[in-house]
């Protein structure tokens, strides 16, 4: 036996398929952004040789390659772990502060990322996708910073764990610095998990076809170090079918029984018995092998494509010396490689299963027990690979309990999709009733946690009728959960009443249902009690959850009430250890302080408890609330929250916070004054969310609403208004939304039953914006009712309050500065002369132009527009300046910018902008720091002067 692997020096006949790769990996270094190629075919058509490849000119190309490879029955995430580990391994982690939130993700697959206090998010693969991208990224960014190359071979076997991260990686890629290739086995199309992968992602499938005539001789020349003989190449030719990896088999093969040597001297017979197929081919070599090796190899395929050698001697009951001379015969033969530490590998995963597909049915069952036995002894947590040895030798019973434990160490994980196959698996297996009962109740907590209600609710409903009637509660939950309302109802209906001795959680789940129908008082009176149970108990997170329940009914008309209850049960978690409830409380303290005075001080604090904590869906949300409350008070910063929550929304795939997070962005984009983009982002969100009602409410009550406000247009705000009003009274949802008091206060206007409006929006002056503006309804009511005393004094309080957001308060003042005017109250002349040069400065024109109108309407004497009377010096006169243009000189040298010019002289900001450069044109200046330089020697000057 010849100790040689023909190996093919270089690629050959992939040429068109390695261009597509290098302009995908150009792409990503030039652009920044990646996606999914997976690259298919047959078995030994190349798929691995042409990745190598691309990825060897990514390398060159400064990009950051990682590989990792899914195996059959491969433990959750396996591919992800060899790749990131292998990366840790030579660079450590990263220290990173924007990666520091992520670690308790990272903890689920790579250990070393393990943070004291870490939690990982129960969903499993989308946040972990957004962990890895980060992680991605830091390791990137320490090396070229040129994006990152992820390579992961043999997909076909992918875990859904895994598959449900790169769909997250493969969305998130299109913006991302990330290109993904992977191999998948095809034979007869893909597998379906890839298909709706590729089709969901919209992904490239690169197929690689056999290679012709010519491409194979060149594929034998290049394996060889001489010139081949013709009736070599003909022989590789007939027996190949095109195959690369056939085509190095049988040269390796003629070389391993002395017919050919190494520099392609053909030196003995080509006999028929050299195999015309992989697995011919691998018998063949097995065969060759001493007695002794051949053990080693057969043993080796039961355990696995990657195998512990350690765990060999036993399995075959030779001595370590005879499995390290078998292992070292199977490497030159072809059939091994060597791996890191202990580990080995087949050369091919075809390698392996031809290997154990040859061996006799008591063969394999015999193997798998004996190493089943081993070890469960050696590694007593090593369920899943015991479970995977019981199942091949046939005892169902010991696979079935094994499965079970392997499903909850992966629900434990958060590997939710590998748990469910686990325990289905257990459950199918399972010959006793009391393992298949455990089976099916753990199952039912997975998809409990998934999220998947229906196949929850069709086990639960077996379950049932098997007389397994402690699963209602759990149903119950999942209900809740799945926002079901009527479902949960009867689940919990048919909960025996078990006095004091009940679960308490059920009162807690009752007061929810009725929170959800409508049924404030009564879902007050439920969580009451079972947190008085709770408390008895000691069962601290069930407790925190009616305090909850109890703070979110207090807030539909008593925040103080409301704060109390969630200060309750943010000390309750606090002293018990309850993290996650503790930024539950957190988040509902931060909504009070929203909605009280605006302040988004707390909700950053539980935002950044909720991102240490690893929970990145709860921050994207807190990301949502922080934008709400900066909407109006700071939109440029709000609009960078609502992008951040949009962004993570997308790569989570929450349709519904997507559209909110965006239409948030169209209501920053209508306060910035770019109704385009605000248009825009309006049209986005109601495609993400077109029958939602509350999404709906908020583009026609606060995007389209704006959008009137500075046109002016009274009519249309009256409109877009009660379409707004309309879909807050059809949604179930108890928003106070500022948009309910703006719409009482312009029917009040219009005297369009202002009466009821304001009663309709009075539940939502929990919400300090709605109290203002229903203040200033009430001065308006009040005023036409002749009571000016009243009508002032309400104006005063409305007033105080909207003097948080300037703005605001000044449109609201003009919006009701005719009332105030045609009843006497108020001030309406000072509103329009503080306003006027607020909105010309912004350059509203039409809402200025209103102030001048309020003003002459008033008698008051009314600013023009673009006139001076400040006197001209005689040297800039001579060059044509004007008195205008000297008062924007002078401001000018004041260091204003030229919306502040616009601001201080009743002008918008391109009337400014044209000013100067008539300045520069008359004074031949060279810019605009030549004016100021000149602005500043006139000052010097006069002063001098004086």
């Amino acid at each position: 036996m010849l100790p040689w692997q023909a190996a093919a020096g270089r690629l050959v006949g992939r040429s068109a398929e390695l261009s597509a790769l290098r302009a995908r990996v150009d792409r990503l270094r030039t652009e920044g952004t990646g996606g999914l190629v997976v690259v298919s075919g047959e078995p030994g058509v190349g798929k691995s040789r042409l990745v190598r490849e691309a990825a060897g000119l990514a390398e060159q190309a400064g990009v950051t390659v990682l590989t990792g490879r899914a195996v059959p029955n491969g433990e959750p995430y396996r591919p992800l772990v060899e790749a990131l580990g292998a990366a840790l391994r030579e660079r450590g982690l990263p220290d990173d502060d924007a990666l520091r939130p992520y670690l308790p993700v990272l903890a689920a697959v790579l250990p070393d990322a393990a943070v004291a206090g870490g939690r990982t998010d129960p969903r499993g693969g989308a946040v972990l996708g957004e962990a890895i991208l980060r992680l991605l990224a830091a390791l990137a960014a320490g090396r070229s910073g040129h994006g990152t190359l992820l390579v992961l071979e043999d997909l076909h076997w992918v875990d859904p764990d895994t598959l449900t991260v790169l769909t997250y990686l493969t969305h998130a890629a299109e913006s991302a610095p990330l290109l993904l290739v992977a191999t998948a086995r095809e034979e007869r199309g893909l597998p379906q998990s890839l298909l709706e992968l590729v089709a969901a992602t919209q992904a490239t499938e690169l197929p690689l076809g056999r290679l012709d005539a010519g491409d194979v001789r060149e594929v034998v020349e290049a394996c060889l170090s001489g010139r081949p003989p013709e009736e070599v190449v003909a022989f590789v030719r007939e027996n190949a079918d095109g195959l690369p990896l056939l085509v190095e088999e049988l040269l390796t093969g003629l070389g391993s029984v002395g017919a050919l040597s190494p520099a392609g001297r053909l030196v003995g017979p080509l006999t028929p018995a050299v195999p015309r197929t992989f697995a011919a081919t691998v018998q063949r070599r097995v065969e060759h092998l001493d007695p002794a090796a051949q053990s080693v190899v057969r043993a080796a395929a039961v355990l696995g494509r990657r195998f512990d050698w350690s765990l060999l001697p036993e399995v075959t009951g030779l001595s370590e010396v005879q499995v390290l001379a078998g292992l070292r015969a199977a490497v030159q033969s072809g059939l091994v490689e060597a791996g890191d530490g202990d580990t080995f590998h087949f050369r091919h995963a075809l390698t392996g299963d031809a290997v154990r597909d040859d061996l006799l049915p008591p063969e394999r069952r015999s193997l798998a027990h004996a190493a089943a036995e081993i070890v469960e002894r050696r590694d007593p947590e090593a369920y899943d690979l015991a479970a995977g040895l019981r199942a091949a030798a046939g005892e169902d019973e010991r696979a079935a309990e094994l499965s079970v434990a392997a499903g909850r160490v992966a629900a434990r994980r958060g590997a939710l999709h590998s748990a469910d196959l686990l325990l289905t698996r257990a459950a199918k297996l399972a010959a006793t009733p009391g393992v298949k009962a455990t089976a099916d109740r753990e199952l039912l907590s997975v998809l409990a946690n998934k999220g998947d209600a229906e196949r929850a609710l069709a086990l639960g409903e077996r379950l049932l009728r098997e007389g397994d009637t402690g699963v209602r509660l759990v149903l119950a939950q999942v209900a809740a959960d799945a926002e079901r309302w009527d479902v949960a109802a009867a689940y919990l209906s048919a909960i025996p009443d078990a006095g004091p001795d009940g679960d308490p959680l059920v009162g807690v789940l009752a007061a929810r249902l009725a929170y959800a129908r409508g049924e404030p008082v009564r879902a007050r009176q439920m969580a009451q009690a079972g947190l008085g149970t709770a408390r008895d108990r000691k069962l601290w997170s069930v407790a925190c959850q009616a305090l909850l329940v109890i703070g979110r009914v207090a807030r539909l008309d008593d925040a103080a009430a409301a704060r109390d209850a969630f200060s309750a049960a943010e000390a309750l978690a606090r002293e018990q250890d309850l993290p996650l409830d503790r930024v539950s409380a957190l988040h509902e303290l931060g909504t009070v302080d929203l909605l009280e005075n605006g302040s988004t001080d707390r909700l950053e604090r539980a935002r950044g408890l909720a991102e240490d904590a690893g929970l990145v869906g709860l921050a994207a949300t807190l990301d949502l609330q922080i934008a709400a409350g900066l909407l109006h008070r700071e939109p440029t910063r709000a609009l960078t929250y609502a992008q951040r929550c949009a962004d993570v929304a997308r790569r989570l795939r929450t349709d519904r916070l997507w559209a909110t997070a965006v239409c948030f962005q169209a209501i920053a984009y209508e306060e910035l004054g770019n109704a385009e983009e605000a248009e825009k982002c309006s049209a986005q969100s109601l495609t993400l969310a077109p029958d939602d009602l509350d999404v709906n409410a908020a583009v026609w009550g606060q995007v389209r609403t704006h959008a009137a406000l500075v046109a002016d247009d009274q009519e249309q705000l009256l409109k877009v208004l009660d379409t707004a009003a309309d879909y807050l009274r059809r949604s179930l949802a108890v928003t106070p939304t500022p948009t309910r008091g703006l719409w009482a206060l312009v029917r009040t206007l219009a005297g369009k039953d202002g009466d009821a409006a304001r009663a309709e929006a009075q539940p939502s002056t929990v919400n300090w914006e709605n109290t203002a503006l229903l203040g200033y309804a009430a001065a308006v009511d009040c005023g036409r009712r002749g009571r000016r005393r009243e009508a002032d004094a309400e104006l005063a309080a409305a007033d105080r309050a909207m003097a948080r957001l300037p703005w605001w308060q000044h449109r609201i003042r003009l919006l009701v500065a005719d009332a105030a005017l045609t009843d006497g109250w108020g001030d309406p002349i000072g509103w329009a002369r503080e306003a006027l040069p607020v909105f010309a400065g912004r350059g509203e024109s039409r809402l200025a132009s209103r102030c001048r109108e309020v003003l002459r309407k008033a008698g008051a004497p009314v600013p023009r527009p673009g006139r001076g009377d400040t006197p001209v010096p005689a040297a800039l006169r001579a060059v044509g300046v004007t008195s205008r243009e000297v008062d924007v000189l002078a401001l000018m040298g004041d260091g204003l910018t030229n919306t502040a010019i616009a601001q201080r002289l009743v002008l918008s900001p391109r009337t400014i902008e044209t000013h100067v450069a008539n300045l520069v044109a008359k004074t031949g200046v060279p810019n605009r720091a030549g004016l100021v330089a000149l602005a500043r020697a006139r000052i010097k000057s006069g002063s001098q002067t004086g």
